[in-house]
């Protein structure tokens, strides 16, 4: 015997059966539409790549420039270091040498200096009181 389903069950199958044909063609649309979207970002991607590499290699070249440019300067500024200590050690030495020779030859030469100051002084008085004897002692009489 055959039996039958009620009407309401049949109905309820119909309308499920329909819920999901209409669900699964939704889903498929929606499925294409997100696959479009998918490859239109994808594309992006793509040309945002192809935009960013020359970038990329670029920057690349440019950083090798600069750590090379960057080891050419620190070399010179270690040889500017250099020079400046030996500039600082041969000047201390000069100093020491100038301070040497300073104290040995300063004293005799104040001496002479200041003998030739005296020998001057003396020399102009001579010549003075040889020309003019007469008027040192007329002054000195008046003070008196």
């Amino acid at each position: 015997m055959e039996q039958q389903l009620p009407m309401s069950l049949q109905v309820a199958l119909y309308a499920g059966s329909v819920a999901m044909v209409v669900l699964a063609t939704v889903l498929i649309a929606l499925l294409f539409q997100f696959r479009r979207q998918i490859e239109r970002v994808v594309r992006a991607v793509e040309e945002l790549q192809a935009e960013v590499n020359p970038l990329v290699q670029e920057a690349r070249i440019v950083m090798e420039g600069l750590r090379d440019l960057s080891g050419r300067v620190q070399g010179r500024w270690m040889e500017v270091e250099r020079a400046m200590d030996t500039a600082k050690t041969w000047s201390q030495r000069v100093n020491h040498l100038v301070a040497g020779i300073g104290s040995m030859v300063q004293l005799p030469i104040l001496a002479a200096s200041l003998n030739v100051t005296f020998l001057r002084k003396g020399l102009e008085t001579f010549v003075r009181v040889l020309f003019n004897p007469k008027s040192q002692y007329q002054q000195k009489a008046r003070e008196l």
